[in-house]
């Protein structure tokens, strides 16, 4: 799904484990344990993999994963180990860390996956690229384990044609003027344009725009403007974006849209993953 590299985990390590474990050190411990990683809460899975990479690195066997974007319910093991006690307290925190983060984001987004769904199944969920920072690859996976896609992963992979890009290219009407050349441009790639009310919609439509993003457009607006906008093309897209979460979702996946534009989904309070060590030996 997202792949992170020998690279990416290395340094997740060195964050938090610099040189050595000093309180383990000191204390003069030994012998071998087992890891355990409990759900205390329901919840969808999410960075398992790459937690089992960073145990893997301290040489600690892997016995049970659960992998990312399964539904597991309160009490459910997700991932256990065994191997050096030493080994597995030095890494263990990084390891929940990923896993309560990220499952978290993941929990959440299928959640509201859901509730969009109840009233539209064709209806996509997508998320924007104001990921927080430092944080986009886990993010994103998260996202994706959740049941949801990404509307942008970032500037360059697709076009989406914004307020101030028409301010500066001479005005809403310089922009009808180029609508064709800008299609033309963009050859394989599908113009999106982000209008703020429904007279431009429609303009764009009868331009030959065939996406859409409505930019907080409240429920109403959004769906006069998606039945106007169909009558014109059955076919052209329509997102809506700005201001949408889980209180009023639902709604908004009644208007006929295709799409919900979200940044929501990219936060949410830690999941509560136990982590239990028993002696072996």
């Amino acid at each position: 799904m997202i792949y992170f590299s020998c690279e990416e985990i290395d340094k997740l390590i060195s964050d938090d484990l610099a040189y050595s474990d000093l309180t383990t050190d000191i204390l003069d411990i030994d012998g071998d344990c087992k890891l355990e990683f409990i759900a205390r809460q329901d919840l969808v899975v999410c960075a398992s993999e790459e937690a089992k990479s960073v145990l893997k690195r301290f040489d600690l066997k892997i016995e049970t994963l659960v992998p990312s974007g399964s539904f597991v319910n309160k009490g459910q093991l997700l991932l256990s180990a065994y191997g050096n006690f030493k080994n597995a307290q030095s890494c263990y925190r990084i390891c929940s860390n990923l896993m309560e983060h990220a499952s978290s984001l993941a929990t959440k987004t299928r959640n509201f996956v859901e509730l969009a769904k109840s009233q539209n199944p064709s209806i996509r969920v997508a998320t924007t690229r104001k990921t927080f920072p430092f944080a986009k690859k886990l993010s994103i996976k998260a996202i994706l384990s959740g049941g949801a896609s990404v509307h942008r992963l970032g500037l360059s992979e697709s076009i989406l044609i914004f307020k101030e890009h028409i301010m500066f290219m001479g005005g809403f009407e310089k922009l009808l003027t180029k609508v064709d050349e800008i299609k033309r441009k963009a050859y394989d790639k599908t113009v999106c344009v982000e209008v703020e009310n429904l007279d431009e919609a429609i303009y764009l439509a009868k331009a030959g725009i065939e996406f859409l993003q409505l930019d907080k457009f409240d429920i109403e607006k959004t769906k006069q403007a998606t039945e106007s906008l169909r009558k014109i093309n059955n076919s052209i897209k329509i997102a809506v974006a700005g201001g949408i979460n889980d209180s009023n979702v639902v709604e908004y996946a009644k208007t006929g849209v295709d799409s919900i534009v979200t940044s929501w989904l990219y936060f949410a309070k830690p999941a509560d993953i136990g982590v239990k060590f028993t002696k072996i030996g």
